[in-house]
């Protein structure tokens, strides 16, 4: 009888460590699930991220490309604007202050434009 109980707790013991062994390794794949769980999820808002980083470069790029073709119309415009006032400033320049006269001659002479006599 001695021999069948104590055979009997062996068994029992066992039995317990198994079962012990077994809930570790669940416990351990249920960690292993949670981190390749965590992973994933890391992984796609990292994904979302840098989707959203490309799409504001875009933006941020169509708007400097946009600052600078202003930026070069201003340039264009303010070379024009000082060709037109030197324009104007020649013109009052040359402009004959004597009214009613037939041989109206400008302040510079003729020679001084570029033309000859």
């Amino acid at each position: 009888m001695a021999a069948a109980f104590g055979s009997g707790w062996a068994i029992q013991i066992a039995f317990y460590q198994y079962e012990r062994r077994k809930r570790i390794v669940d416990a351990k794949n249920a960690e292993i699930d949670l981190d390749t769980k965590q992973d994933q999820l890391h992984d796609k808002q990292l994904d979302n991220a840098f989707k959203q980083i490309v799409e504001l470069q875009n933006i941020v790029d169509t708007e400097r490309n946009k600052w600078i073709e202003l930026a070069k119309k201003v340039v264009q415009l303010k070379t024009e604007l000082l060709a037109e006032k030197e324009a104007r400033q020649l013109a009052e320049y040359d402009r004959c202050t004597v009214h009613y006269c037939e041989n109206r001659i400008p302040p510079r002479g003729l020679n001084d434009v570029g033309r000859s006599n």
